[in-house]
């Protein structure tokens, strides 16, 4: 577990901590969250869609806060603007969420970099 940035977002994002998510790894750009099964359980004894969706926005998040922390850029803003998650079976075990860098990363400093935006890739990974 990455502890410097499980302290981090356990005490800036309440919703992570309140649902006992946990950064299994943390090497940038690579970011690992996992999730208890019991923790998110819904009323089909399967994953809550929504404890998904919170993960794999983690995920992204993390990427890029990773990413910029390289780039020696310590406070900067994050906003995940929008997501889309298709949720083709049901979740059945433990949650595992994978993000690694898939695509350019232009800014999220105008003043450190050019462009504006930052668009770190997200996959769902059901093991």
């Amino acid at each position: 577990m990455d502890e410097d940035l499980q302290s981090y977002i356990y005490d800036h994002i309440p919703i992570v901590k309140n649902n006992l998510f946990t950064i299994e790894v943390a090497q940038s750009p690579y970011i690992e969250v996992k999730g208890r099964f019991a923790d998110h359980i819904n009323h089909r004894n399967s994953v809550f869609g929504g404890s998904l969706s919170t993960a794999l926005i983690l995920c992204s998040w993390a990427t890029v806060r990773q990413i910029l922390i390289t780039r020696g850029i310590e406070n900067g803003v994050i906003v995940i603007q929008s997501q889309t998650v298709n949720f083709d079976k049901p979740v059945t075990g433990i949650l595992r969420h994978a993000s690694r860098r898939s695509t350019r990363i232009d800014c999220v400093d105008s003043s450190r970099c050019s462009g504006n935006s930052a668009r770190p890739g997200s996959r769902w990974n059901p093991s």
